[in-house]
């Protein structure tokens, strides 16, 4: 928890890997630029956040954001599995 806070909040998240760069990228086209995927830890310092209606002030800590260390490769994964 940094210590400029005693309300951290967190979730257990999946997190996208991006492989490929891209842009205007149809639907159809978007399984082609996945990677993996991996766990993430979206931690938010909820009393930071709080202080403005922009939330990204709760969300930028140092380390609030715990993420891997493993990936998942998309050919792992069925496209559109649950």
């Amino acid at each position: 928890m940094p210590p400029e806070s005693t309300n951290l909040d967190y979730e257990g998240e999946i997190a996208v890997i991006i492989g490929k760069a891209g842009r205007r990228i149809s639907e159809a086209n978007s399984w082609k630029h996945i990677a993996g995927y991996s766990c993430y830890n979206d931690g938010s310092v909820r009393d930071w956040q709080r202080h403005t209606v922009q939330w990204t002030a709760g969300k930028n800590f140092s380390r609030t954001g715990g993420f891997g260390p493993w990936m998942t490769t998309r050919d792992e994964i069925k496209d559109g599995e649950d």
